[in-house]
C-alpha cells in the first residue's frame, strides 16, 4: 500500500521531463544578434554574462564576446523568459525559475502557455518540497498552483494528502504517550522516532518526550546494574535534549564511575581513563571520580598527573579515604532527583576557593563559585595544551549572575545564548577577558564552561585578535563540548541536509552575526562539522595556524596553501562528502 502511494504521487522524473519538454518547445524562439562589423546571426541566446554571449545555432553553441555585439533583437520576450525559467526549473533552482515565470505572467497574463508554465513550476516545486518533508511549504506551493488558473486536480489531490498526513500527527503522538505511560518504553520510543522522521519540522516538540523515555530506560538498566547500558541510554537522552542534563548528571556520572571501576579492575586502564575524563566533564567535583582517575593514571605510570586527582579526592592526607564508601555516597546522591543548575556535590565533598591562578569567579553563592572554579581548572588543564596555550596573560573574570534576566540585561545577548565571552586587547596584548553566565544555566559545568573557555583559548592562540571568523570560533568551541552535544548537533546537521536547509558554504564563511533563532542550531551544527573536517585533515595546530594566516590574507589562496582547497564549490563538495556520509561500519 505504501509503495503504491509513493509510486502514484512522487513525480521527480515527470516534473523534470515537463521542464525539459517546455525548454525544447520554446527553443524555436529566435534572437538576432547584430554585430559591430554589420553581420547578423539568428539563433537562441542561451546564456548572457557581462563578458560574453552564448548563441545556440543549428550546428552548435557559439560564444561571442559581448563587446562585439552591437544589438540584440528579441522576437519574443515572454518566450525568452519561459525558456530561462524552464532551464532553471530543470536544475531545481526553484525560486529563480518562479521569478522568471511570474515575470512572463506579468507580461502576458492571458497566454495559456504562460499559465501552464507557472502552474507546472509550482507543482514541481511542491513535489520537491514534499519529498523533503517540508510539508507547510509544500502546501503553500500546491495552494498557489491550484489558484493559478484552471482546475488543477493534481494540486488538489496533493493538498488533501498533505492535510491527511498532518492530521495523523496527534493520533500517533497520543499512541506514543500511551505506550510510555503503560511502561512499553521501546514501543513509545519507536513511535516518537517515526513521528520525528515523518515531521522533521516538528521534531523539536518531541525531543523532551524522547529524552524522558531514554532516561527511564537508563534507570531500568541502572536498577539491573547494567551500568554500561545505563550510561548509553543517558547519553541518548542527552543527545536528544541536552537541557535535561540537570536531572541526569548524577545518574550518568554514577553509571560511568561504575563502568570505569570495572575497566580498572580488568586492567584496561587507558579505556578507564577515557571514561573517567568524560564523567569528570559532567561532575568535576566528585571525590569518587577523582580517586578512580588517580588510580588509572597511577597504573599507567603517569604519577605526576595522578597526584592532583588524589589530592582532590582527599584534601586532608590524614583523613582515610574509602573509595567504595565514596561510590556508595555517589550512588545515593544519584538516586535523588536533581533540580539545580548543575550536579550538586555529595554532602561531604570539600570545596576549593573561588579563585585560582587563571580565574576569578564572581558569584553570590560560594558553593556554586567553588564548583565553577574547580570545573574551570579541570577544563583548562585538559584543553589548554590542545590549543597550545600555557597560561593566560591575565586572569579571566567569570561572573555568575543570580538570574537569567539579570544576565541578559547585563550582556544584551540573544535569549538563547547561555553565556557570553569577551576580551579586549591592544596590539596583541591582553587587557581583560570575561565570561558571563547565570545561576541555573543548563549544562553549566560540563558543556557551557568548556565552550566559553575554548573561545578564550582560541583567542589566546591567535594573540587576541579583534575578531575571529564566527564559523571557526563557534565550531572550535563546540568541538570541545561533551559527546552528547556532538550527537545533538549531528542530528540537526543531517536533518538540515535532508531538507536542503544547510547554509551555502560561502554564506556560512561570510557570517559576521548569528542567524535568526530558527537557524541557530543549523549554524552551530554546520560550523562544528566544518571545523571538525578541517582539523581531521591535518590537526588543530594547523587549523589555528590557518586562522592566523587567514587574518593576513583572507582569500582562497590561503585555503589552497593549507588545505588544497581553491574555492567555495570545492570546499562544499569535499566537506559534504566527508561530513554527510554515513559512518563506516566496523
Amino acid at each position: 500500500m505504501r509503495r503504491r502511494h509513493e509510486r502514484r504521487h512522487s513525480h521527480p522524473a515527470r516534473a523534470a521531463a515537463c521542464a525539459l519538454a517546455l525548454f525544447l518547445a520554446l527553443e524555436s524562439a529566435a534572437d538576432t544578434l547584430i554585430l559591430r562589423n554589420g553581420n547578423r546571426l539568428d539563433g537562441q541566446v542561451v546564456e548572457e554574462t557581462p563578458r560574453l554571449l552564448r548563441l545556440k545555432l543549428p550546428y552548435g553553441v557559439l560564444e561571442i564576446p559581448r563587446k562585439e555585439v552591437a544589438e540584440i533583437l528579441r522576437t519574443d520576450v515572454v518566450s525568452d523568459l519561459l525558456v530561462q525559467g524552464a532551464r532553471l526549473l530543470h536544475h531545481e533552482q526553484f525560486q529563480q525559475a518562479l521569478a522568471q515565470f511570474e515575470q512572463a505572467a506579468a507580461h502576458a497574463p492571458r497566454r495559456e502557455e504562460v499559465r501552464d508554465a507557472l502552474r507546472n513550476a509550482l507543482l514541481t516545486h511542491g513535489e520537491f518540497l514534499r519529498r523533503l518533508k517540508r510539508h507547510d511549504e509544500a502546501l503553500a506551493a500546491f495552494a498557489r498552483a491550484e489558484a493559478a488558473g484552471d482546475d488543477c486536480p493534481r494540486a488538489r489531490a496533493a493538498i488533501n494528502e498533505l492535510n491527511t498526513l498532518k492530521a495523523s500527527f496527534m493520533p500517533l503522538r497520543i499512541r506514543a504517550e500511551a505506550a510510555c505511560a503503560a511502561g512499553d518504553l521501546d514501543q513509545g520510543l519507536a513511535l516518537y522516532r517515526r513521528l520525528a522522521d515523518l515531521f522533521p519540522d516538528r521534531s523539536t516538540e518531541l525531543e523532551d518526550a524522547i529524552a524522558q523515555a531514554e532516561a527511564q530506560l537508563g534507570d531500568r538498566a541502572l536498577d539491573a546494574r547494567d551500568f554500561q547500558g545505563a550510561a548509553s541510554r543517558y547519553e541518548a537522552a542527552l543527545a536528544s535534549k541536552p537541557d535535561v542534563f540537570a536531572s541526569l548528571a548524577n545518574r550518568y556520572t554514577y553509571a560511568q564511575a561504575r563502568v570505569a571501576q570495572t575497566l580498572l579492575a580488568e586492567g584496561r586502564n587507558s579505556e578507564g581513563e577515557a571514561v573517567l575524563r568524560r564523567a569528570l566533564g559532567f561532575c568535576p567535583q566528585s571525590a569518587a571520580l577523582h580517586f578512580l582517575m588517580g588510580r588509572a593514571l597511577e597504573a599507567l605510570g603517569r604519577l605526576r598527573e595522578a597526584v592532583p586527582h588524589f589530592a582532590r579526592a582527599c584534601p586532608d592526607p590524614n583523613t582515610p579515604f574509602d573509595p567504595e564508601q565514596a561510590l556508595a555516597a555517589h550512588g545515593g546522591w544519584a538516586a535523588g532527583e536533581e533540580t539545580g543548575a548543575a550536579a550538586a556535590p555529595p554532602p561531604k565533598e570539600a570545596f576549593h576557593p573561588a579563585e585560582s591562578a587563571p580565574f576569578i569567579v564572581v558569584c553570590a553563592d560560594r558553593s556554586l563559585a567553588a564548583q565553577v572554579t574547580e570545573a574551570l581548572d579541570l577544563h583548562f588543564s585538559e584543553l589548554a595544551p590542545e590549543f597550545g596555550v600555557r597560561g593566560f596573560a591575565a586572569p579571566c573574570t567569570v561572573t555568575i549572575h543570580p538570574t537569567k534576566e539579570r544576565y541578559l540585561e547585563a550582556t544584551g545577548v540573544e535569549a538563547w545564548a547561555p553565556a557570553r565571552t569577551t576580551w579586549k586587547s591592544q596590539i596583541g596584548r591582553l587587557l581583560v577577558q570575561e565570561i558571563n553566565t547565570y545561576r541555573g544555566c543548563p549544562q553549566l559545568l560540563s558543556s557551557v564552561l568548556r565552550h566559553e573557555l575554548a573561545h578564550l583559548l582560541l583567542a589566546a592562540a591567535l594573540d587576541y585578535p579583534r575578531s575571529i571568523p564566527l564559523w571557526a570560533n563557534e565550531g572550535a568551541a563546540v568541538m570541545t563540548e561533551p559527546g552528547f552535544k556532538h550527537a545533538y548537533y549531528r542530528r540537526h546537521l543531517l536533518r538540515a541536509a535532508q531538507q536542503r536547509r544547510l547554509f551555502p558554504i560561502d554564506e556560512l564563511l561570510a557570517l559576521q552575526a548569528y542567524p535568526s533563532d530558527d537557524r541557530v542550531d543549523v549554524f552551530y551544527a554546520q560550523s562544528h562539522s566544518l571545523v571538525q573536517y578541517l582539523v581531521a585533515r591535518a590537526s588543530l595546530e594547523r587549523f589555528i595556524a590557518f586562522l592566523r594566516e587567514l587574518r593576513i590574507a583572507p582569500g582562497w589562496e590561503t585555503w589552497k596553501r593549507f588545505y588544497r582547497i581553491g574555492g567555495a564549490l570545492q570546499l562544499e563538495r569535499e566537506w559534504e562528502e566527508a561530513a554527510l556520509a554515513p559512518p563506516a561500519r566496523s
